[in-house]
């Protein structure tokens, strides 16, 4: 089973023990910090609207 990062579509490799047409998504490394990053900065505007 192919593993693709559904962000950026990057290939991550291959699953064992599933069927190798088959497709899976995840989150690569470089996107999971770029979200995160985000992410903190959206809780940081929206706390500091809040106060």
């Amino acid at each position: 089973m192919k593993i693709i990062c559904a962000w950026c579509q990057k290939d991550m490799g291959e699953k064992l023990g599933g069927e190798s047409d088959l497709i899976t998504h995840s989150i690569c490394l470089d996107c999971k910090e770029k979200v995160g990053k985000e992410l903190k900065a959206l809780k940081a505007k929206k706390l500091e609207i809040e106060n």
